[in-house]
């Protein structure tokens, strides 16, 4: 009787051996997949940074052409004073209108990148923290 007893827990170690081996071979596999995956969220984290970068030099480059046509428009408005046709006159404030549109436009395509930009790195902040 003890010898079945005995026979029963070594049977039972065995089974428990056989198990720990078979996770053991699994280890590697899953550190192989997280690896991968921790490489596709840096990655993933790395563009969307980079998304940010891109549109912080969109927004520069959108308001030094906010102010060189601003600057164009000063032009227009001192070439005014000295226009003595009406049609040239006409044509000044067609122009000014026209680059003040262009304006308005830039204008809000910055609004729009700044929602952008606070919208990614809200994002970014919250990916860190998930990678972490």
């Amino acid at each position: 009787m003890e010898d079945l007893k005995a026979l029963l827990q070594l049977q039972s170690l065995d089974l428990r051996i056989e198990r720990c081996h078979a996770q053991e071979k699994k280890i590697p596999l899953q550190k192989e997949k997280f690896k991968e995956h921790q490489q596709r969220l840096d990655a993933e984290l790395a563009q969307s940074e980079q998304r940010v970068k891109d549109l912080q030099l969109e927004q520069r480059e959108c308001e030094g052409a906010i102010e060189d046509k601003k600057a164009l428009i000063a032009k227009y408005e001192t070439q005014l004073l000295a226009v003595k046709k009406n049609e040239e006159y006409q044509a000044l404030l067609k122009e000014i209108e026209t680059v003040k549109k262009q304006i308005a436009a830039k204008e809000e395509r910055v609004i729009g990148i700044l929602l952008e930009i606070d919208d990614s790195l809200e994002r970014n902040e919250a990916d860190k923290k998930r990678i972490a």
